[in-house]
């Protein structure tokens, strides 16, 4: 499964979840300015915060292995509108995280208004790919919070059918 995640030019290597894999066979990192027009998406789907859930977009059939590609986009939740605003048309079908999956990013925010739930880019893109049939533990291999994040969710994983039979807890 290929990847495309847009990650603006100012982000900072530190505190990003996706740039630190940068070379990633699978990830195609496309780095943006801020107000500048983009080229159109190359996955055919799109995660976004209001797209159908996967596990109701996939509709309890096979689905998901017929998707062979799936962009993001790597921004905070307020600013996703106007980064949306500045892609070529039209996008891929919006797609998002089912219920019940938490982040293990550790937030600070000091204005306290970030939504209640919300989950790192990479968490996001790696519960897709499992939800489609790829578990590929190597998006989650330079992700500092990366076993801790597999703990909380193992039950969710588990309820979605979305993790192998044989749960893996080793991050390389």
């Amino acid at each position: 499964m290929r990847f495309q995640v847009l990650v603006d030019r100012s982000e900072r290597v530190n505190k990003c979840t996706i740039l630190p894999l940068a070379g990633h066979k699978d990830l195609d990192i496309v780095r943006y300015n801020r107000g500048q027009p983009l080229a159109a998406l190359t996955g055919q789907l799109l995660l976004h915060p209001e797209g159908l859930p996967l596990d109701e977009w996939r509709g309890g059939t096979d689905q998901g292995s017929a998707v062979v590609s799936l962009s993001a986009i790597d921004c905070t939740w307020k600013r996703l509108h106007t980064v949306l605003s500045f892609i070529a048309k039209p996008l891929p079908t919006l797609v998002g995280i089912p219920q019940g999956f938490v982040t293990a990013y550790p937030r600070r925010n000091k204005l306290d208004k970030d939504p209640d739930s919300g989950l790192a880019t990479i968490e996001a893109v790696f519960i897709a790919a499992a939800m489609l049939g790829h578990w590929d533990l190597t998006l989650l291999s330079r992700y500092a919070f990366a076993a801790e994040f597999l703990r909380l969710n193992k039950a969710t994983f588990e309820h979605y059918k979305a993790a192998p039979a044989l749960w893996p807890f080793a991050i390389n």
